[in-house]
């Protein structure tokens, strides 16, 4: 691991700059250094690996040419906040030099000298694959819950013999005219036929007893 040459300074400000610099430079994020008026005055190398461009091709430019519209409004209340003495995080996405969006996750941290904000750092950690697992996951489960709502085969799901879920067909299954609400709280033996119900009771406790992930033949 690399350290960040102090040389022989022992002047206690020239170390604190030296662990800043450190700090700034070598961070694994993408660290910003704003103006009070959102314009890029510094940017750590991290740029180039995340948003493909080169420190000084972003230097002069606002945040606003660099954030995508759509977010603008979250990552302008989060510099807001900041330049009123407070940190803040957002989440948007910036679009890189070959123009797919990479999605960041931005902690805004104001400097405060002399009682007055200075300068605005906002530190970001690449989120895109997260984001994008967490929308798949999403869509998969939107998609299952669509196909067994829909299913016309009853689907129930059982906790302590009584009905934790039941789908719309189940529902209509069980009585003329019943929805899941009518059913849904009920113990399965409200709704099995008395003749029935020592067969039921034997094949539940069967299916209980079977390995995780293992089902009935």
């Amino acid at each position: 691991m690399g350290g960040w040459p102090v040389g022989t300074a022992t002047d206690p400000a020239e170390v604190l700059a030296a662990l800043s610099g450190a700090l700034f430079e070598r961070n694994p994020d993408l660290v910003w250094d704003f103006g009070t008026d959102g314009v890029v005055r510094r940017v750590n190398p991290r740029v180039t690996p995340m948003l493909g461009y080169a420190p000084a091709d972003v230097v002069g430019r606002p945040f606003r040419e660099i954030v995508v519209p759509e977010d603008l409004p979250a990552a302008q209340a989060a510099f807001g906040r900041a330049l009123g003495g407070e940190a803040a995080m957002c989440t948007c996405r910036m679009r890189h030099r070959d123009g797919q969006l990479v999605a960041v996750r931005a902690t805004v941290i104001p400097l405060v000298v002399d009682g007055a904000v200075t300068t605005v750092y906002a530190g970001c950690r690449d989120v895109t694959a997260a984001q994008a697992a967490r929308t798949a996951l999403a869509e998969r489960e939107a998609l299952y819950s669509l196909l067994v709502e829909q299913s016309p085969e009853c689907v129930a799901v059982f906790q302590d013999e009584r009905y934790a879920y039941i789908n719309p067909a189940g529902a209509r299954m069980s009585g003329p005219g019943y929805t899941p609400a009518d059913v849904v709280g009920a113990g399965w033996v409200d709704f099995c036929h008395p003749d029935d119900r020592e067969r039921v009771a034997a094949e539940y406790r069967a299916v209980l007893a079977l390995p995780a992930g293992a089902s009935r033949p």
